[in-house]
């Protein structure tokens, strides 16, 4: 049980909780397969693949692999389908078999990039909306199923392998104000538990709520993984968005309890990253609580980290609890009892480490990378630009200072890459710099995009001069799919060099066969007109002025006579 008291705060985090049943190996049938990138082919570690049974609940679930690939053993003569599903790629089902002879032979499949578009998606029943409109709904539902693959995720890693943490954990007294830290403890420890931390059952919450027991002797319960993920948790709360937050680039999945719930329970916000789409932390407080505990600021955080290898866990936590005071006072000639916050109580942790058996007892740690991007174009700083740690989906975008911030980075020497979609021609401009990060230092990079002789030296090799501009890009049709080897022209306006006569220019090529074009003689100054041939006609896809000395990176979509 996770429990706190006012006397005395124990341990209490999100736990990772799933019971996931493993069937014998004997009467097993292996089914082995690969998970690939859908428009490179590249493997994809780290993607939670469930066997689901025909009524879609889960058999068992694997991660993959780095290389993508993952292997599990299921009962013969059951009709399973496999879904595979990892933080802002569309999740793929595959169609139903039975596992058997046949199946020798990997199974493979192909996971495409989440699309921003969410029209279409199921507003299923799960997550409670209570009273928004169907659009808020949809994008609540789009919300809640990047959290819970995180959390799903979570809770396969400590199922399926005993997880070893050092963790640092902590006991801090604040005054009621939560102004003044008046005493502080700590200790740090290893815990070898393929569940180190674990609350109350779903059903047990739901019935006998978060804060339990008399005056002088209440219990602070909190929620793990498998309650968070539970339907009686999912069905006793409402969701909405939130915004307004100090966190950038985050939205907020709030929930609160439903407004039939009278026992007491939690409110809280899922922050999640909307450029990767990755779970950061919940923060909640306790609700409805009984009028002998008061304390607004009762309540706690967890915090979630990202490993290279796929796996999410549980990487700091603290619980915040009210010591209740009381007194007597009279009035009219009677005496009555006043409850009042005497200070508050913080118990939490982080994990330093984790090794597991499934690595040979190899630690992992992480440190933390701060830095800079500035543009070589401006001598600016850059902002928008997208840092990323090379062979990882750890990654942040600049501000508009041009700092970003990469937390949970795997310690030792790596590479971060930045691409800024002015520069990067489908990836393969990307300046780099090596690092090598440690635990207890913050580790800070000063990175800059190449300069324009760099980017149009790499573009445009065997030039006999510099570029005025660089234009370059993808061409889509409208149903989003590259259009290959496609008649594609440029057009300008300039003089002539006599008589002050306007002369239409004209530069022509071809896209190659993933769609892609590129433009090195291109004039910096007057407007450009782009536009590509297309059942049997020129369809205008770019107009706009090139800056000098720029490189210019666009994806342009060709909208078709039919259906417009």
């Amino acid at each position: 049980m996770c429990r706190l008291t006012p006397a005395r705060a124990g341990l209490l985090v999100v736990a990772l909780c799933g019971v996931l049943a493993s069937p014998r190996p004997g009467s097993a049938q292996v089914v082995a397969g690969i998970v690939r990138e859908a428009e490179s082919g590249v493997p994809l570690p780290g993607v939670l693949v469930s066997a689901l049974r025909e009524d879609g609940s889960r058999v068992l679930a694997v991660l993959t692999d780095s290389v993508g690939g993952f292997v599990m053993r299921l009962p013969p003569g059951l009709r399973v389908r496999l879904r595979a599903e990892r933080i802002g790629m569309e999740t793929v089902d595959t169609p139903p078999f039975v596992p058997g002879e046949g199946d020798a032979e990997p199974r493979r499949i192909f996971m495409g990039s989440r699309a921003l578009e969410i029209e279409g998606l199921t507003v299923r029943t799960d997550v409670q909306q209570c009273r928004v409109s169907e659009r808020e709904a949809r994008v609540i539902q789009r919300w809640w199923d990047e959290a819970r693959k995180a959390l799903s995720v979570t809770e396969v890693v400590q199922e399926s392998e005993l997880v070893r943490y050092r963790i640092y954990q902590f006991e801090r007294e604040w005054d009621p104000g939560l102004r003044t830290v008046k005493v502080e403890s700590g200790r740090r420890s290893t815990v070898s538990s393929s569940r180190p931390f674990q609350s109350q059952a779903p059903e047990t919450l739901l019935e006998k709520g978060y804060v339990q027991g008399n005056a002088g002797s209440r219990i602070f319960v909190a929620p793990d993984v498998r309650v968070l993920l539970s339907p009686e948790f999912l069905g006793s709360h409402c969701f909405a968005l939130e915004t307004g937050n100090d966190t950038a680039r985050a939205v907020g999945l709030r929930f609160e309890p439903t407004r039939s719930r009278k026992e007491t329970d939690i409110s809280g916000t899922f922050w999640i990253d909307t450029t990767s789409s990755a779970l950061r932390f919940l923060d909640y407080s306790y609700a409805n609580l009984p009028a002998d505990v008061p304390g607004d600021e009762a309540g706690g955080r967890v915090e979630f980290r990202y490993l290279p290898s796929g796996a999410w866990i549980v990487s700091r936590w603290w619980v915040r609890v009210p010591r209740v005071g009381v007194r007597t006072e009279r009035l009219r000639g009677e005496s009555y009892a006043v409850y009042e916050v005497a200070g508050y109580v913080d118990t939490g942790g982080r994990a330093d480490e984790l090794m597991t058996q499934a690595r040979g007892d190899r630690a992992e740690a992480w440190g933390r990378l701060e830095g800079i991007v500035f543009d070589s174009l401006s001598g600016r700083p850059l902002a928008g630009a997208r840092v990323q740690v090379s062979g990882t989906r750890l990654l942040a975008l600049t501000d508009e200072a041009g700092r970003f911030v990469l937390d949970s980075v795997p310690v030792g020497p790596g590479t971060v890459a930045v691409f800024h979609r002015d520069y990067s021609a489908g990836g393969s401009l990307v300046p780099a710099a090596e690092v090598v990060v440690g635990t207890d230092t913050v580790v800070r990079a000063r990175l800059a995009v190449p300069s324009f002789a760099t980017l149009a030296g790499t573009l445009c090799p065997g030039q006999p001069s510099l570029p005025e501009a660089v234009l370059t890009g993808e061409v889509v049709d409208d149903g989003g799919s590259s259009l290959a080897l496609a008649r594609i022209q440029a057009r300008w306006q300039s003089e002539s060099g006599s008589g002050g006569i306007t002369l239409e220019r004209r530069s022509e090529g071809q896209t190659g066969s993933d769609g892609r074009f590129l433009f090195c003689d291109l004039p910096s100054g007057p407007e450009v007109e782009l536009r590509v041939w297309v059942e049997d006609r020129w369809r205008p896809v770019f107009k706009g002025e090139l800056r000098p000395r720029s490189v210019l990176v666009r994806r342009l979509e060709v909208l078709r006579a039919s259906g417009r």
